[in-house]
């Protein structure tokens, strides 16, 4: 199969018109990895059809084609669904799809949690609770995800490079609001969990072979 938005399409329509997972798989990148994850997908993501919606575009992306599509169900909820190029051609990146993480918000949420990594989207943000009130020392930004019922709120040190980076980028989107994939560890703060952002994996949720912050100098 060849490479090219028609080939990336042409697998997405057939990815989420499948109900069963397992054959889902046969169109999923990482497939073997993939599927010891899949019990902790929402049935939405799993295997619920999907109408594509929109075809968001084809781009090159850290020496990879990625295309992405909006997917419509019949609830009204939308997911992003992004195709990457492999040697076998498109591949749905099925843990964007889900916008899966390591722990469920409800678990972060709850303090069952303290540490995960999670997908999600970054906007700049002022607001300055205890323990993070000190805004020459920390700077923050408001998470948010489809996954959440109400926004969250996770800081990084400033001057880090991390926080740096984050920034450029945000700045740099439309409307301000950009995919993440973070690390975050759980503060308590005095009506809600409030999260320090400990490690940026990837700008957007396509996970690569090493984190972005080794291309940002910040692992080896």
């Amino acid at each position: 199969m060849g490479e090219g938005i028609e080939a990336a399409e042409e697998v997405a329509r057939a990815f989420v018109a499948e109900t069963d997972p397992a054959k889902r798989l046969q169109w999923v990148r990482n497939a073997d990895e993939v599927k010891t994850r899949l019990a902790e997908y929402s049935d939405e993501a799993r295997s619920e059809v999907g109408e594509i919606e929109k075809i968001l575009g084809h781009q090159s992306d850290g020496g990879r084609s990625v295309t992405g599509f909006v997917v419509a169900f019949p609830s009204e909820n939308l997911r992003l669904l992004e195709l990457v190029g492999t040697p076998d051609g498109p591949r749905v990146d099925w843990d964007a799809y889900a916008r899966h993480g390591t722990a469920s918000w409800e678990d972060l949420w709850s303090g069952k949690a303290k540490q995960a990594v999670m997908r999600v989207f970054c906007e700049p943000s002022t607001e300055r609770p205890q323990p993070f009130e000190d805004q020459e020392k920390w700077t923050c930004f408001r998470l948010s995800s489809p996954d959440l019922p109400q926004a969250a709120l996770g800081f990084a040190a400033v001057g880090s490079v991390r926080e740096e980076r984050m920034k450029q980028v945000i700045l740099g989107t439309p409307k301000y609001r950009q995919r993440f994939t973070l690390e975050i560890v759980r503060h308590a703060g005095k009506d809600e969990p409030i999260f320090e952002i400990t490690r940026c994996l990837a700008v957007g949720w396509i996970l690569s072979e090493h984190a972005v912050e080794q291309d940002w100098g910040l692992e080896k």
